[in-house]
């Protein structure tokens, strides 16, 4: 429960704040089975969602990454706005929000929630990269 609270809490913030800090970091690149795009991460909205307990008090779980991610389309005018948890540990990410042509995906779908293997040489491996450095 604390989870889709922090989600939407998450979704609201970074939607209504004006200056999101897009950077590309893959280009013309295949973002779905046949159809190539550009992914791009949202800097300003990189947190770490979870703490954990320090010798002095609560402290940043850095082992989990939290980060929007924008996927543009531009031969189908389409783009997809997703919230993305990345285990740096298990090299996994998992999708908690999604946003399509401004349209929220509401969960259960099969895809959200459930944490999936980074696959080498992907776009997702290229910004477990830069998130997990």
């Amino acid at each position: 429960m604390l989870a889709i609270l922090i989600s939407f809490i998450f979704l609201f913030v970074s939607f209504a704040a004006e200056g999101a800090d897009w950077k590309l970091y893959a280009q013309n690149a295949p973002l779905e089975p046949g159809i190539q795009g550009n992914a791009y991460y949202d800097k300003d909205s990189i947190a770490y969602p979870f703490k954990t307990k320090g010798f002095f008090g609560m402290k940043e779980d850095k082992s989990i990454v939290s980060v929007w991610e924008k996927l543009t389309f531009p031969q189908q005018n389409r783009e997809i706005r997703i919230l993305c948890y990345v285990s740096c540990q298990q090299r996994q990410i998992t999708l908690k929000s999604i946003i399509s042509d401004g349209n929220y995906i509401y969960p259960p779908q099969p895809f959200l929630d459930h944490p999936f293997g980074i696959e080498p040489n992907s776009t997702d491996e290229k910004l477990y990269k830069i998130l997990c450095r």
